[in-house]
């Protein structure tokens, strides 16, 4: 989560935009979620505590709670961004000056694949309703990347379905005048953008009682004007031809991630590798079947891996096919363009190759016969000969890695 400027004025491509998002949302989250939150009053978080980081705790306790994550295994943690030193050492540094000198994080979301963690910067503590925000920000994280596993991550995504999980009224107060300046926003969405996604969920949500309570009458006039806007217009918008630059170019980033093990660890253990070089020497030596009636654990230690190898592989295709069905999702209906059938096939059939291998692998150490390691890892080689082209074929991948 970032402190970002005021934008301009919100353009009808923009509006597009903005619902095509929201839509997106209710198509990937389920279709009762963008009416199965109501905005909440600005006291509904107020608790009491020792400190700043007991109170934050409390929060982020009944946060969870509100939005149907209490029995979620997800930890709090804190940290300081470095301030920026002032010219004059003896002057008094505002935190409004480094909020306005850098651009900084205030909240982290991190799933390290055996735990998610929320990181709040300190100085957010200070203010009750910035803390509250980030924290409903970067729980939208975990709903988006931990729970849905998106394989790109849109900030402003992860900003609306803020909105959607009823924390409008937090975004307004700290975007209204008493409590914001032009040089420092919250959050990733402009004044205009926020504000037309709130009036956007209040006609979609007009047969219920969903409410906001802007006090702001800047907001306020916005809002109403918005409003009169989308009621007038209930014409059908159109979904997008291609997909937006940054999605196209995170769909080629995470293939790249995944053929580069950094998705999925590919690698052997230290203990498996000597297990596997101490039974190869067996096999040579011709006593196979006493070493693996003697040694079990390494017998079980071996097969494991195979399978493990098997498993990685299927899960590698389910992140590949998952991505391209959130790309599909995105659409709204189902992709013909044949890059992505080709992505699909080929991805497919490698794995199927690579299984076929590891089942070789299996059927000769049933067989007391020598381990060929490198099965393992052939048939992957040649998957990257061939989708590294075919993405270089679809984007320039020097401008993406850039």
């Amino acid at each position: 989560m970032l402190w970002k400027r005021k934008t301009k004025i919100l353009k009808d491509e923009a509006k597009q935009f903005i619902e095509h998002q929201l839509l997106f949302i209710e198509r990937l989250m389920g279709a009762d979620w963008l009416s199965n939150f109501k905005p909440f009053v600005l006291t509904h978080f107020q608790v009491e505590g020792v400190d700043h980081k007991e109170i934050a705790q409390l929060v982020f306790n009944q946060v969870k709670q509100a939005i149907g994550l209490k029995d979620a295994d997800i930890t709090l943690d804190f940290f300081w961004e470095k301030p920026i030193q002032p010219k004059d050492p003896f002057a008094v540094l505002k935190t409004t000056d480094l909020f306005k000198e850098e651009t900084i994080k205030i909240g982290k979301y991190r799933n390290d694949k055996t735990s998610h963690i929320i990181c709040i910067e300190m100085s957010v503590l200070r203010n009750h309703y910035l803390l509250v925000y980030t924290l409903a920000h970067e729980l939208a994280h975990y709903f988006l990347q931990g729970q849905k596993q998106l394989f790109f991550n849109d900030e402003k995504l992860t900003d609306i379905l803020v909105l959607v999980m009823g924390f409008g009224n937090f975004w307004c107060e700290l975007h209204s005048n008493k409590n914001s300046t032009n040089e420092i926003k919250t959050g990733y969405l402009s004044k205009e953008e926020g504000i037309y996604a709130l009036a956007w969920l209040q006609e979609y949500n007009k047969d219920s009682q969903w409410e906001l309570h802007l006090s702001d009458k800047e907001l306020s006039k916005t809002f109403k004007q918005y409003l009169t806007d989308i009621q007038k217009d209930q014409s059908k918008k159109l979904l997008p031809e291609q997909p937006p630059r940054y999605l196209s170019a995170s769909f080629a980033l995470f293939l790249i991630k995944i053929l580069d093990n950094e998705i999925i660890d590919y690698s052997f253990d230290d203990v498996f590798f000597k297990n596997l070089t101490l039974y190869n020497n067996q096999v040579k030596k011709g006593r196979a079947i006493p070493f693996k009636k003697k040694r079990t654990n390494i017998v079980k230690s071996i097969i494991e891996e195979i399978r493990s190898f098997q498993a990685k592989n299927d899960l590698e295709l389910y992140l590949v096919q998952q991505a391209i069905g959130h790309i599909s999702l995105y659409f709204n209906k189902p992709l013909q363009d044949s890059f992505y059938n080709k992505i699909t096939t080929h991805w497919k059939e490698n794995v199927q190759f690579r299984n076929q291998d590891l089942e070789l692998i299996r059927d000769a150490f049933n067989k007391n016969s020598y381990l060929e390691p490198e099965l393992m890892y052939t048939k992957r080689k040649e998957l990257a000969v061939i989708i590294l082209p075919l993405l270089q074929s679809e984007f320039n991948l020097d401008e993406i890695s850039n």
